[in-house]
């Protein structure tokens, strides 16, 4: 139960990674008397990188939910009674 607290889809990582780079951006902003060009590239850079990692992890989660399909289903089928259509059942 504890494990499933802990372990999110990444909604807190979408929101505050883009803010927290925007912030940084804003703060680089003020020390250069700039516009806010460091601010929207730091939170556009931000926003690419959650959804880059979410992208990444999902797929991984998907490869390792296919492998697992894949060891069930061959250990099923594995079975002479599944696998051989001659077969009568045990002798």
């Amino acid at each position: 139960m504890q494990d499933a607290m802990w372990r999110g889809h990444g909604g807190w990582e979408m929101a505050l990674t883009p803010v927290l780079f925007g912030f940084f951006g804003w703060l680089i902003d003020g020390a250069l008397g700039t516009a806010p060009i460091f601010l929207v590239l730091a939170a556009v850079l931000g926003l690419a990188g959650s959804v880059a990692n979410q992208y990444y992890r999902y797929r991984d989660r998907m490869a390792l939910a296919a492998e697992q399909h894949k060891v069930a289903f061959d250990a099923r089928y594995s079975d002479p009674k599944y696998s051989d259509p001659t077969y009568k059942g045990e002798a």
